[in-house]
């Protein structure tokens, strides 16, 4: 990651890796399958990880996001980091991981915002709201968590998000615009 994902090459892979670059080459054809690989399992980490957290039943919205998100950072700081390159890189299978990680974090967060505000089932605001939120929230963890800590960025996340989740909608309030 140091080095950044174009002028790494399979040599410097398997020297960090510990194997021969013969060997490498038995498993991986080039550096992009390498990092495919890298990208299947971090996500697969990612995803399994945020499913599997449970944030005390007596917590706020704001506090549960933010326990969610440093149990997922803490153990990979630098997944931000990994993230970010791999999106530079530009693998052709990066945008389908991260739609179906995404497709997770719409349902869970969804769940937390029915669980945390008075919602309905059916509200098609609220899955407007999770959707923006899940896309805001990819670009602060691409963009800002890198240079942050986990800490910092985990509280920043929550109060944003939910924040923007249990604020009223635009419709059920009167918009001055004079």
């Amino acid at each position: 990651m140091r080095q950044g994902y174009a002028r790494t090459t399979t040599n410097r892979v398997a020297e960090c890796a510990g194997v021969s670059v013969g060997s490498l080459y038995q498993y991986f054809a080039n550096k992009d399958e390498i990092l495919a690989a890298v990208l299947q399992r971090f996500l697969a980490h990612l995803e399994s990880d945020l499913l599997s957290q449970a944030p005390p039943v007596e917590f706020s919205l704001a506090e549960v996001i933010e326990f969610i998100v440093i149990q997922v950072l803490e153990p990979s700081p630098r997944g931000a980091e990994l993230m970010f390159l791999l999106q530079q890189a530009a693998i052709p299978d990066f945008r389908r991981h991260v739609e179906r990680l995404k497709g997770s974090l719409h349902a869970m967060l969804r769940d937390l915002a029915l669980r945390h505000a008075d919602f309905a089932e059916d509200d098609s605001d609220l899955d407007t709201r999770v959707a923006f939120v899940i896309d805001a929230a990819e670009g602060l963890f691409l963009y800002a968590a890198p240079r942050m800590s986990v800490a910092s960025f985990a509280a920043e996340l929550s109060r944003l998000t939910a924040g923007y989740l249990l604020a009223p909608s635009a419709d059920s309030r009167t918009v001055n615009y004079t």
